[in-house]
């Protein structure tokens, strides 16, 4: 091993080691405190103070403090600021939120050079999780939501065309390829 290989090894393990060892854990959230989509961030706020109430600030044995951060609107050079404030100013380990696609994607770089993982709560291209690799995503919830919207609607299109007393098939019947 080089000696620049290991005093990098070094430094990783240092830098690991500090934060596992962490009495504070400090979480930046950038939400739509403010604006047209404020019960958003307000929602995110007040579920985040009622799971601590219920049960508690501590996990681990670290105290988890969550900082807010107002983004009212579709701003990335704004919520890269704001994310560089939280990281550099406030010490947050970890970035969570952001509602909107293009403001995510402005994070993600930071995160990348950073080494901060950013849990995202809301913008779900699917793109974003090849543009850092810090992001965590809910991706799911997206794709389940589009499916369960898809399918409510095929339900009501077969309605319409149904003719009185004709019942629906639960499978379209196969057709025999010729």
């Amino acid at each position: 091993m080089t000696l620049k290989l290991m005093a990098a090894m070094a430094v990783s393990l240092a830098t690991f080691a500090f934060q596992s060892r962490a009495d504070v854990i400090k979480v930046g959230v950038i939400a739509p405190m403010s604006g047209p989509f404020s019960a958003v961030g307000q929602t995110w706020e007040g579920a985040t103070k009622a799971y601590q109430k219920l049960n508690g600030t501590t996990a681990g044995g670290h105290t988890i403090e969550v900082i807010y951060r107002d983004l009212p609107e579709i701003n990335p050079a704004q919520a890269k600021a704001l994310a560089q404030e939280l990281i550099i100013k406030e010490g947050a380990q970890y970035i969570a939120g952001l509602y909107f696609t293009p403001d995510t994607l402005a994070v993600a770089a930071l995160a990348q050079e950073a080494k901060v993982p950013v849990v995202i709560f809301n913008a779900s291209t699917s793109s974003l999780l090849e543009k850092s690799d810090y992001p965590l995503a809910d991706l799911v919830h997206a794709a389940a939501d589009g499916r369960a919207g898809g399918q409510v609607r095929a339900r009501e299109e077969r309605q319409e065309r149904r003719i009185p007393g004709q019942r629906l098939r639960s499978r379209p019947r196969r057709r025999e390829s010729l």
